[in-house]
């Protein structure tokens, strides 16, 4: 996918209570963050009635991107989670090269809710791959959401040059920042509506999870004590070595440091709160701006404008 001739992409993030964005430009020595902006949507919003009222999100993007972006930006823009469903299968070297596409589609509709068709599947490679094969990444989302977004970004006079699922933007997002040796794994658990999507990273291979979590109780310590039961778990049943030696917390909470403390405390382990523009040059036009926002909440945003090969 091409994203133009600049080097400056925008990544603008659908989230449930507000729209988010970062524009970051692609230099020789890493990411610069140029711009950041938020727009408060007026209500929060669910995954059951996010694009209810379109109008309303369609002006915040208008009002964010006005705020600090040059019309002649790509823009890449976010679709969440819980409207795709995310795999990560193993294809062996035993599936003929020609049947790759059928089994990986054979696969995917195994864990959707209906019909393949219903959705628009997207296939890439992962950089994980061994004697016995490789690892694909694959995006179902639904339709009706993907049209949903995209009627949303036309009605905002925005025309979004790709669109990517949460999941992978916080992938980006992780390795602009955080560098992993042979002996390190980590975690990203990112907290949304309804369920925390955890990624497993060691070396070069991906693991995900979802973790169910009951909507009424996320600003309660319900939604601590499941992170912390069911997390700790499934370390428990996982193999020593691919256990994360850290985990970092990606949410647009207030109350991340707390929480991450006290997960600490419970897992045994380091928890700690996400920071998406680590170690990047910083443009002075907004340094004020990061002074005053929650960072943490700007991590899929930062993601979508880090796409690979931008």
């Amino acid at each position: 996918m091409s994203l133009g001739t600049s080097q400056i992409t925008v990544g603008l993030d659908i989230g449930y209570d507000a729209v988010r964005m970062v524009a970051i430009e692609a230099m020789a020595d890493g990411p610069f963050l140029r711009r950041i902006g938020e727009r408060r949507l007026p209500t929060t919003y669910t995954p059951q009635t996010l694009f209810d009222n379109g109008a309303e999100i369609s002006k915040a993007i208008q009002a964010v991107i006005a705020d600090g972006c040059d019309p002649s930006w790509p823009v890449v823009i976010g679709l969440r989670n819980r409207f795709a469903t995310v795999m990560i299968p193993h294809i062996g070297t035993e599936v003929p090269s020609k049947s790759v596409h059928d089994w990986i589609m054979w696969e995917a509709e195994q864990f959707t809710d209906d019909s393949i068709s219903n959705y628009i599947v997207d296939i890439s490679w992962t950089e994980h791959a061994t004697d016995a094969g490789r690892d694909a990444f694959v995006v179902a989302a639904r339709h009706e959401a993907v049209e949903a977004l995209e009627a949303i970004a036309l009605a905002a006079e925005t025309t979004p040059v790709g669109m990517t699922v949460a999941t992978a933007a916080l992938i980006n997002s992780f390795h602009a920042t955080q560098t992993l040796t042979e002996w390190e794994s980590a975690a990203v658990a990112h907290i949304e509506p309804g369920a925390i999507d955890i990624i497993f990273m060691r070396d070069n291979s991906l693991n995900l999870t979802v973790m169910p979590l009951d909507s009424h109780h996320e600003d309660s310590d319900k939604a601590i004590e499941a992170f912390g039961t069911q997390f700790r778990h499934l370390l428990n049943v996982m193999p020593e070595e691919d256990a994360p030696d850290t985990v970092y917390i990606s949410s647009v909470r207030k109350d991340l440091t707390t929480l991450c403390e006290r997960w600490s405390e419970e897992l045994n382990r380091r928890i700690q709160v996400v920071e998406p523009f680590q170690g990047m040059e910083i443009d002075p036009a907004v340094e004020g701006q990061l002074m005053i926002l929650d960072e943490a909440s700007f991590m899929v945003a930062a993601g979508l404008a880090l796409q690979p090969g931008k």
